[in-house]
């Protein structure tokens, strides 16, 4: 938890900055100053939209903010800073997890390997073992015929 915490204090300082130098841009473009504003706008479309959809019957509907030129410019820098460190942020997050998880699948790998190879090495050993007792089986089962005659059809015979 703290470090969350921590992150999220770095999140909010690199934000500032990041959209000062974003409205900055956009006061020098007059392209850029409209995409911002429009931006803005439609957040704030969304926003209201989304505010009355939640509202139970009978309740004041909020209306439509207005906002000036100079803070929709604003508000959209803001936002667009805000959207780029949480893209970075997520990104660099998914690329960790990745490489944690391509570590974890490597020693995964690594470990099933020797799990296999210990595998072969017994499937040997009992089949070496089993060929062994094939061969005493058949030594043992000769020197039994050579001792004794085969058993009498017509009588019991102790020899």
């Amino acid at each position: 938890m703290a470090m969350f915490r921590v992150a999220y204090f770095a999140f909010e300082r690199l934000q500032e900055p990041l959209s000062r130098s974003i409205e900055v841009l956009a006061r020098q473009s007059p392209t850029f100053n409209r995409g911002c504003a429009s931006l803005a706008r439609s957040f704030e479309k969304w926003r209201i939209s989304s505010l009355n959809r939640d509202l139970a019957v009978g309740e004041k509907r909020v209306l439509e903010a207005h906002l000036t030129q100079e803070e929709a410019v604003h508000k959209g820098a803001a936002l667009l800073g805000e959207s780029i460190l949480w893209i970075t942020g997520s990104a660099v997050v998914l690329h960790q997890y990745l490489k944690e998880k391509e570590d974890e699948d490597e020693v995964a790998a690594a470990e099933q390997e020797r799990l296999d190879q210990q595998e072969a090495r017994i499937y040997a050993a009992i089949a070496a073992s089993e060929a062994r007792l094939a061969a005493r089986l058949v030594a043992f089962e000769a020197r039994l015929a050579q001792r004794a005659p085969p058993p009498s059809s017509q009588g019991w015979s102790i020899w």
